[in-house]
């Protein structure tokens, strides 16, 4: 298996790419109209600081949290967002957390902050990945994501099987068409449901990297929502199979934050 750590650092140039720098708030995410940031982090860290774009360190993670709560905002459950995905009103101080991949961090250290505040968060796993451990990088095993969605704080949605990975210089993604975009889908739903872990119909593109055929394919196979790394807030119309999120970096102070969600 190629090293997960390949993964995180064509993430981050892939999000350089996008044009962010430091605490850069886009005038996308200002836009004065109805809208609804969904939060993606990817692995906590009990550090106290982190030189890795996708790596939070937990006393960052908890303030947001805490600012949220502050603020007054509520998360919501997958089911609530498609709900306004369906055409229902965006409420107000509402946002949807999200993490990718599957890291044991999410688990151990996200999860009691999470549950804290009395938040909930949405985690797309990598089929592949499950149980995965080395002395750099772990992910939950079966039994752990079991334990988060017991939890009621942790919901559980699809980042591919086997096609977290670049071929080439491109996200593999990229490169199937619709017919092997629905098997690995459908092989990761049979591991997890033979498992006994449920899910929602929700699911994470690799590197926000996706074409029609895999957007299709995910429509006939049941997902009711897909997310990118399109780095702006939901709004009302936006395509339910390419909804957009703000990535959170290491190092962003909480006017940085606040400033994601519009304030």
């Amino acid at each position: 298996m190629k090293t997960p750590w390949l993964g995180l650092a064509f993430l981050l140039l892939g999000i350089l790419s996008l044009g962010w720098m430091g605490e850069k708030v886009f005038p996308s995410i200002l836009a004065p109209e109805e809208k609804l940031p969904v939060l993606l982090y990817h692995m906590i860290t009990p550090a106290d600081t982190s030189a890795n774009g996708a790596v939070v360190p937990l006393k960052e993670f908890e303030a947001q949290m805490a600012e949220l709560s502050r603020l007054g905002y509520r998360s919501l459950t997958l089911a609530e967002f498609q709900t306004i995905l369906s055409g229902g009103e965006v409420p107000k101080k509402r946002v949807l957390i999200t993490f990718d991949d599957g890291y044991r961090s999410t688990l151990t250290l996200a999860l009691p902050v999470l549950k804290k505040y009395g938040f909930t968060a949405v985690e797309f796993v990598i089929g592949d990945r499950i149980g995965y451990q080395s002395p750099e990088v772990q992910y939950m095993t079966l039994a752990e994501l079991k334990e988060g969605v017991a939890s009621g704080a942790l919901e559980i949605g699809f980042h591919t099987m086997y096609g977290h990975r670049y071929d080439g210089d491109k996200p593999a993604l990229l490169g199937w068409d619709k017919g092997q975009t629905a098997a690995d889908l459908r092989l990761e739903k049979e591991t997890l449901a033979t498992a006994g872990i449920p899910t929602v119909e929700a699911f994470a593109y690799p590197w926000g990297a996706y074409t029609e055929a895999n957007r299709e394919a995910l429509r006939e196979e049941g997902m009711r929502a897909a997310f990118t790394v399109e780095r702006r807030s939901f709004r009302p119309g936006d395509d339910p199979l390419a909804i957009p999120r703000l990535i959170v970096f290491p190092g962003m102070s909480l006017k940085g934050f606040r400033g994601l969600l519009g304030k």
